[in-house]
């Protein structure tokens, strides 16, 4: 029941999180008359172009929306920064039960918010939008309105798919520097993809005489930590044997020291908020308990190895929350539980499974409640049960 509760609270704690990941972030708004607003935007990090804000004039201020009529401009960040395109545009679906046998593009009048990778002598926007996997890029060069590159997917007569990759020959002009007349990239390495087109629109920046600025983030790199992990195990263990009650023993409850090294891989982009770690640690449970037969005792010290998943949530700059889950391979050692006029019982290797919950400062410190599913100790004797029950409290040092 403890364990049930626990888990709902886990649950609880993770919706919670969720809701504060919706955060709102210093940012800035033009509207229609070119009026800039300091602001914080509401950022829910979609995989797709916003077509509506909600943002606040102070952090404690309740959000208000605007829709994309009424805003020319908008940034999130120094990253992020989106302009407000009315014009023709191409948005066919990509999946391909939803392509046609059309080549040419299909254009209809839309209003966009477009993000800007880069900007300057020539500048490059990208559209994207979840319904129909829709993935489009826009240029622009100098004052000229912003333009799509075509690249579309569609049917051949024989059902086979084909592209409309009209867009090299849109960007072609612009492989080859103004000034020098050296390449940028060579034409068989061109595809639509936001790193080539960047690497082409940067070339062409790079070598003109105007400034550029790129509105566009690598992502977290992937990154590689250690850290030290004592903590408090609160442990119980009680043992049955179907044939009969004489050596049937209750060990109760105790608190015990634990120690483990953290091993965590953060997995790169999405603001490192996803990693995968590995936990080598040191526990152990030592008891004695009265039994019809005489004394029992057990003698269990093991290692611990949790390999999991870790996701968090930030609270700001230096707070972040998290929650992660494991498989744990334990592998006890020299370990049994003995009784006084018979034979010792030899504790098996285990598999179980644990979910935690916790908190961390500064990517430094670090806090942390973690309860696992029961470990049966005495698999090797059918004719034993004996279920080891574990929580633990866990301080976190990040050494690197």
């Amino acid at each position: 029941m403890k364990r049930f509760v626990f888990l709902l609270v886990i649950v609880g704690l993770y919706s919670y999180t969720l809701r504060a990941q919706v955060r709102f972030e210093p940012g800035y708004i033009i509207d229609n008359n070119g009026n800039r607003t300091d602001c914080y935007i509401k950022n829910t990090e979609p995989k797709q172009n916003p077509s509506e804000l909600f943002y606040r004039l102070s952090p404690e201020q309740e959000g208000q929306k605007i829709d994309i009529h009424s805003v020319m401009e908008f940034g999130i960040g120094n990253d992020r920064k989106y302009v407000r395109y009315t014009g023709q545009a191409d948005l066919s679906s990509n999946n391909l039960g939803e392509l046609s046998f059309i080549k040419d593009p299909t254009y209809e009048t839309v209003t966009l918010f477009l993000r800007v990778l880069t900007e300057g002598a020539l500048t490059l926007y990208s559209y994207r939008k979840k319904e129909g996997n829709i993935y489009q890029y826009f240029y622009k060069k100098g004052e000229e309105e912003p333009s799509q590159l075509i690249y579309r997917k569609y049917y051949k007569e024989d059902n086979k798919v084909a592209v409309n990759d009209y867009y090299k020959q849109q960007i072609l002009p612009f492989l080859h520097c103004e000034s020098t007349g050296t390449p940028t990239l060579n034409p068989s390495q061109l595809r639509y993809t936001k790193k080539v087109l960047i690497q082409v629109f940067e070339g062409y920046n790079s070598c003109s005489e105007t400034p550029y600025t790129n509105y566009y983030s690598e992502g977290t790199k992937a990154a590689f930590h250690m850290a030290l992990r004592p903590g408090l195990n609160i442990s119980s263990l009680a043992i049955d044997n179907s044939s009969g009650d004489t050596r049937d023993a209750d060990f109760g409850s105790q608190s015990n020291f634990r120690m483990g090294l953290e091993l965590e891989y953060v997995i790169p982009g999405n603001k490192g908020k996803w990693s995968v770690f590995v936990e080598p640690t040191y526990q152990y449970f030592h008891a004695s308990e009265a039994v019809s037969v005489g004394d029992a005792e057990i003698s269990y010290s093991s290692l611990e190895f949790p390999f999991g998943a870790r996701y968090y949530f930030y609270l700001n700059s230096t707070n972040k929350l998290f929650v992660n889950a494991a498989v744990t391979f334990d592998f006890p050692l020299n370990s049994s539980i003995s009784f006084a006029l018979s034979d010792d019982l030899e504790l098996a290797n285990t598999i179980n499974f644990t979910a935690g919950f916790g908190y961390k400062y500064k990517d430094k410190l670090s806090l942390e409640t973690r309860i696992y599913t029961p470990r049966g100790l005495l698999g090797n004797y059918p004719a034993w049960s004996g279920d080891y029950n574990n929580f633990s409290l866990i301080f976190g040092y990040t050494l690197f």
